[in-house]
């Protein structure tokens, strides 16, 4: 009878002079990817967006295009991640970034990803920096610095009831949104905390809960555009000087029914339109889906600036890739790339066409195959026992 075997050693990859797998068994990007090869042209096109968006404030949006694996969520990751960076590192001015991995199918799921990335932990550390800036006459000289003040309420110094008529007042003139006002003003005070971030990312709370902090309705699919316009401009008078938004597999759109199709694009229009400074949104979507949009939905469309196109890897970029993921598994006594020779990386290119989803999977197969016959070389062998007798373009990875 056949039964479960499981290895759980690294020595079944020393023979081929590594320390583990370096590929990944399932290619889904990293939060903050480290590894990111031939985007140079595609990554340049949105620093400089967003480099110009800032420097003038106004809003600009950009349409990042490419086929599935072609690192869509990669790019998008990486923006966030480089954009999160330590605030020591990070140049002025700064930007609030925050991903959503799809827009679903109602424009409060989307909502309630963005909100849950920022998280209530970031939130909140906003939320007293905001409050804190009010306990002294001059002006902060940055998030940090006001976060600092909140400490004076904390410790007494200052007093909480001094402080909530004016910052109340000061943030619901700006957004105009009394709930979304108070959940922010509550959200950094410890006992009701709790509560304030369940309605302000959108999950919802009891009505009993709800008026101990003054609030009306949860929010809805279209009184979430009003509560993100409103972080929006929270987010600038907290020193940010753009929201960015990152929204992942925009193609989903075109799969709803036609009444909810045009009910989301319509949103997103109306966001654009209520946001001549202080955001960017860049979305990522197959070429596919986004040609349909500019055939059907000009009223969108047009509110985009830019168009990236991500393009397969060269054979160059395939080798560079690999390169990338060898170098943090290689034994020190091997280096470049090894254990795969130029036959077997040739063949690679070829049958991932240069897709980089494709080209991780298949050199995580090539490296357990080789490994469980204690290979010393990936060669032109071990890669016809991964294909055999199968024509790769029509087969699943």
């Amino acid at each position: 009878m056949a039964e479960l075997q499981l290895d759980m050693s690294a020595e079944r990859y020393r023979s081929l002079g590594l320390k583990e797998n370096p590929f990944p068994y399932a290619p889904i990007p990293m939060e903050s990817p480290s590894i990111f090869c031939n985007q140079k042209e595609a990554m340049d096109s949105i620093g400089e967006m967003l480099s110009g968006s800032l420097r003038t404030g106004k809003s600009s949006h950009l349409i990042l295009l490419g086929g599935y694996g072609n690192g869509k969520t990669h790019a998008l990751r990486r923006i966030k991640g480089q954009l999160r960076c330590e605030p020591a590192r990070q140049k002025n001015p700064r930007v609030l970034s925050t991903y959503a991995s799809q827009p679903g199918h109602a424009f409060l799921e989307m909502y309630r990803e963005l909100m849950y990335d920022i998280s209530h932990q970031e939130l909140r550390r906003l939320a007293e920096a905001y409050l804190g800036s009010f306990t002294l006459r001059t002006r902060p000289r940055s998030i940090a610095s006001a976060a600092r003040r909140w400490e004076r309420i904390r410790d007494g110094a200052s007093l909480l009831a001094d402080v909530l008529p004016k910052a109340i007042q000061q943030l619901n003139n700006e957004v105009r949104f009394m709930d979304f006002t108070r959940a922010i003003v509550n959200l950094a005070i410890e006992e009701h905390s709790a509560t304030a971030w369940e309605w302000l990312s959108g999950e919802g709370a009891d009505q009993v809960r709800r008026r101990e902090l003054g609030l009306g309705s949860n929010l809805n699919p279209i009184t979430s555009i009003k509560a993100l316009l409103a972080m929006k401009t929270f987010s600038r008078l907290v020193g940010f000087r753009s929201l960015v938004l990152l929204i992942d597999e925009f193609e989903m759109i075109a799969g709803l029914h036609q009444s909810a199709k045009q009910q989301m694009l319509n949103n997103f229009r109306h966001l654009i339109d209520m946001s001549p400074i202080g955001l960017n949104v860049v979305f990522a979507c197959t070429p596919e889906a986004w040609q349909s949009f500019l055939a059907e939905y000009h009223a969108f469309s047009e509110r985009i600036n830019r168009e990236v196109q991500l393009r397969p890897l060269d054979i160059e970029h395939t080798r560079e890739l690999i390169h990338a993921y060898l170098t943090a598994a290689c034994d020190s006594r091997r280096g470049g790339l090894g254990p795969f020779d130029s036959q077997a990386l040739q063949r690679i290119f070829e049958l991932s066409m240069g897709n980089v989803r494709r080209v991780l999977l298949i050199c995580n197969r090539l490296v357990e195959i080789a490994a469980s016959k204690g290979a010393r070389t990936i060669d032109q062998s071990i890669v016809n026992q991964l294909i055999p007798d199968q024509d790769w373009d029509q087969t699943s990875v």
